[in-house]
């Protein structure tokens, strides 16, 4: 009735209705981090040749809403819209340690009750990313992968986003990663400067 939703032709099966492309057409690409970030992070792919994804929390999960693939034969995909649990992964790690001490409580008595997570190791984790002002992950969530993470900030220091680089972990290992760091965190300041305070308000 709303529109969003409708019948295909002569079949039970529905698709996106009309009024999804209608929203889509309301969204400021001066301001959504998603459409912003994208020429920094292609530019990012080209310079590192592993997937780039951009992520937000959403209440307890967070939130995949950009990715530029790979182009190696063997690579990280990484589909956009993808919802997936704050316990695990380097962008989930750099997602919890920009949030407020009051917001980590409640995130990781939430995670500990859903997923049974150990706390005082995540809680180290947080402390160790806010003093490195990075995150890796190895194999956490899939096996066979690996990701490292930075946050994208404010000019006054406040979460955009979780920038991050992913690959088979055979190829981006904690050494390759290293190097990569540089150029990652170059990316961050840069879409740090593109970004205009007003679309956080």
């Amino acid at each position: 009735e709303n529109g969003f939703i409708m019948r295909k032709k002569e079949s039970e099966r529905y698709q996106l209705g009309y009024r999804i492309w209608e929203l889509s057409n309301q969204v400021d690409t001066l301001y959504h981090p998603a459409l912003l970030f994208l020429p920094e992070m292609q530019r990012l792919r080209d310079q590192l040749d592993e997937t780039i994804s951009l992520y937000i929390r959403d209440g307890f999960e967070r939130l995949r809403i950009q990715s530029v693939e790979s182009q190696q034969a063997i690579r990280r995909v990484a589909p956009v819209g993808v919802r997936l649990s704050l316990a695990v992964g380097a962008s989930s790690k750099i997602l919890l340690a920009y949030e407020t001490p009051e917001v980590q409580q409640e995130l990781i008595t939430y995670l500990n009750r859903e997923v049974q997570i150990h706390p005082d190791i995540l809680r180290a984790q947080i402390v160790q990313v806010q003093l490195e002002g990075y995150a890796k992950s190895f194999e956490e969530r899939e096996i066979g992968a690996a990701a490292i993470s930075l946050p994208v900030l404010t000019q006054s220091g406040r979460l955009i986003a979780a920038l991050s680089v992913s690959g088979p972990a055979n190829r981006l290992t904690s050494e390759r990663m290293d190097q990569f760091l540089p150029s990652i965190s170059a990316a961050a300041k840069r879409m740090s400067q593109q970004f205009h305070p007003a679309s956080l308000q």
